[in-house]
């Protein structure tokens, strides 16, 4: 074993600058480790979408040296508090999926993680447009509250003035390009850092087949210990022996068209969703930013072409539009996402489709991962049994977002031959056939997730089928409310039920509209 002296990220964007920021937040400053991110002018940024999970948040907030605030202002990026649903199982229908937190079920029973407050949304068919996240979707405020002196809720209320609330489950909107060039000029200003513009021309591999120099387009070389791809759909470090897994057959989206929109000069108000509306062959995504409307069509091309899916477009937002891009893409993952010493992170690993975010999620998770339970400096790049365990939780994370992105597909509307197909029986995988069949007897649990503990803590757990279960009327109300009874749960999730929306309309009548709140952050009075 050797020490990790040279780290190489081959590729920028968002993928190459947030593993940068984790690399700088977490190696000691005294091991000495070089870090060196190479990225090349002539490799556009892929913006499929620009929607995050709260793993973003979760980085900045957590980073020695971001500001979240700051992060906002200077890219023009908003806060996302779930997506909007539209005409995915009726058209002319839609519902809200809140990036709401845990549920902690205070009674313990059965057991701390059963959760009985989805479970009673589900037996009196209710939507969860009770919970704040969502009132707030519907009237486009945000999370800055209006202190109040006499407040039933202290400890989250101020007093006095306005605060933004410290609190989990919420994402951001945001622009590719700007948030790169925000996250690279931070990571430049630590010093811990060297950025080469150039272009990987050739990589070079010792008789192993570890990586160990690589040839620029300028004629120059670097050389590292551990390299890490960030470099997208290219995959410049991948053997020729790591073989890429195709989700073709579980996901049919395979192609994206990019329409985005400049605001008008006087907008109503900014929106704090992301809206999935889905289409005849797929579905459009409304991302909102601070000036402009992030928006295009994710379909399938064995069930339409570019140009058909641009008069659908154009049909469906009564509105003729310019395409600014045209994405393809074949869903699916690497065999190892860690080989030799090379780290795969990122589209560079693998890519499912834009739906609820997945891509930056991974990428993040991926690193977290890593760096919370393999890296240290002294770390054997050659112990396959490490390299084994890694990529084993890898492959039961990038499997557990491809189910939660096909179970989005089953019970829907049936009107065209893409509904039809992406709903058949043929697109569930192993796992999420079983769980689905699980559900029809009882309600979903952790455990159906992983019966690992650090496994969980890779995977997306209940909380996410639940929103699209309840939205989509995927699980039996009877059911629901038989277990809730059979606990004696059912009055307490009543009692809950009414608590958790009396404290939602409390909190929005004292939330400030998004616009008013951007624009203050504009004018630094935030």
């Amino acid at each position: 074993m050797k020490n990790i002296k040279n780290i190489v990220i081959v590729g920028g964007g968002t993928s190459g600058w947030t593993t940068a920021t984790m690399l700088i937040d977490r190696i000691f400053p005294e091991t000495k480790t070089n870090i060196t991110l190479i990225e090349s002018k002539d490799v556009p940024i892929i913006g499929v979408g620009e929607s995050t999970t709260g793993q973003m948040p979760y980085l900045i907030s957590n980073s020695n040296y971001l500001n979240e605030l700051d992060f906002l202002k200077t890219t023009g990026s908003t806060f996302k508090y779930g997506i909007k649903h539209s005409d995915w199982k009726v058209i002319g229908d839609s519902f809200n999926s809140p990036l709401l937190p845990g549920w902690d079920n205070e009674t313990r029973y059965p057991h701390e993680t059963y959760d009985y407050m989805r479970n009673y949304h589900l037996a009196a068919q209710k939507s969860v447009d009770n919970f704040y996240h969502s009132k707030c979707m519907d009237q486009h405020k945000v999370f800055y509250v209006k202190g109040d002196p006499n407040n039933k809720y202290p400890g989250i209320v101020p007093e006095h003035g306005h605060q933004l609330l410290d609190t989990t489950g919420y994402g951001y909107h945001m622009d590719a390009y700007l948030a790169s060039d925000y996250l690279r000029s931070k990571a430049l200003n630590t010093g811990r850092i060297k950025r080469i513009e150039n272009t990987v021309k050739e990589v070079v591999r010792d008789s192993a087949g570890h990586v160990i120099d690589l040839k620029l387009a300028d004629g120059g070389s670097v050389s590292g210990d551990l390299f890490i791809d960030c470099s997208g759909f290219s995959r410049l470090l991948k053997a020729k022996d790591n073989k890429f897994i195709s989700y073709s057959n579980y996901l049919l989206v395979d192609t994206a068209l990019i329409i985005p929109k400049q605001y008008p000069e006087n907008i109503d108000h900014v929106r704090t969703y992301t809206e999935a509306k889905a289409m005849k062959n797929g579905w459009m995504f409304k991302i909102p930013l601070q000036k402009r409307m992030g928006r295009g069509y994710n379909f399938s091309s064995k069930h339409t072409t570019k140009e058909d899916a641009h008069k659908e477009l154009e049909q469906s937002l009564g509105e003729e539009v310019d395409v600014k891009n045209v994405i393809s893409f074949e869903p699916g993952r690497l065999e190892k996402f860690w080989d030799k010493n090379v780290l795969h992170v990122g589209i560079s690993s693998g890519f499912l489709e834009p739906l609820e975010a997945t891509t930056i999620h991974i990428s993040l998770k991926q690193m977290e991962h890593f760096m919370e339970e393999y890296y240290h400096d002294m770390i054997d790049l050659n112990n396959q049994a490490l390299q084994n365990q890694f990529n084993y939780g890898m492959t039961t994370m990038y499997d557990d977002n491809r189910d939660f992105l096909i179970y989005h597909y089953h019970n829907t509307r049936q009107d065209t031959e893409f509904w039809r197909d992406a709903s058949s029986e043929s697109t569930l995988s192993k796992k999420l056939k079983n769980n689905m069949s699980i559900w029809n007897s009882r309600t979903p649990r952790k455990s159906d997730m992983s019966s690992s503990p650090i496994e969980n803590t890779l995977l997306l757990g209940t909380i996410l089928y639940y929103n699209i279960a309840i939205g989509m009327s995927s699980i039996s109300p009877k059911l629901s409310e038989y277990e809730l009874k059979y606990y004696g749960l059912y009055e307490k999730a009543k009692q809950d039920y009414r608590a958790i929306d009396d404290f939602g309309d409390y909190m929005i009548n004292r939330s400030m509209l998004s616009k008013e709140f951007y624009e203050k952050l504009r004018q630094g009075q935030i």
